[in-house]
């Protein structure tokens, strides 16, 4: 079983999922969400998921339905706020 969390749309049994950083895809087969079997999970549930295809899943792999239009980049711009009181006063 691969663990994480659904950050956007929702998930079902018999869903194809592209493995983001292998180019592979799985079909989900079980899907659990609070210790039990469902067959539907929506954004923001922790979920557990199942396939019987064989692929690399690592950790911090991201899988995607095949539908998603997703780009893969190497680069981000963003800000960073330092909560440390030995740097107060410093610009």
């Amino acid at each position: 079983a691969y663990l994480g969390m659904l950050t956007g749309g929702s998930l079902r049994v018999g869903d194809r999922l592209n493995v983001t950083d292998s180019g592979q895809s799985i079909t989900v087969s079980e899907l659990h969400h609070g210790g039990k079997s469902v067959a539907l999970a929506h954004s923001g549930q922790a979920v557990a998921l199942t396939s019987e295809d064989d692929a690399d899943i690592a950790r911090g792999s991201v899988l995607a339905v095949d539908s998603a239009d997703l780009r893969m980049t190497d680069a981000f711009v963003g800000d960073v706020l330092w909560l440390d009181p030995a740097f107060a006063g410093m610009d």
